[in-house]
């Protein structure tokens, strides 16, 4: 008998309904265009921390942090580049 398939979700990333949370629109300071970003999960916290990748209007590339309590709204973003 073969070993049984280990439970894994059909999906493990799932699209927010709202996508795109963040624009440029939201930056703080002024931006071209703001890109995928990485995130993670705070454990002391629980909030949601984002790396996002920002385009200036040099066309330079910068990351800047953007935080929220529930993960999809309430974004503090970073006043400057991280």
């Amino acid at each position: 008998m073969p070993p049984a398939e280990p439970d894994v979700p059909k999906s493990l990333f799932q699209r927010h309904p709202g996508n795109p949370i963040l624009t440029a629109r939201y930056w703080p300071y002024p931006v071209n265009a703001v890109f995928n970003a990485g995130a993670v999960r705070l454990e002391t916290s629980g909030e949601t921390l984002l790396l996002v990748r920002c385009e200036d209007h040099r066309g330079h590339s910068h990351l800047t942090a953007a935080r929220s309590k529930d993960g999809a709204g309430g974004w503090e973003i970073a006043p400057s580049p991280t």
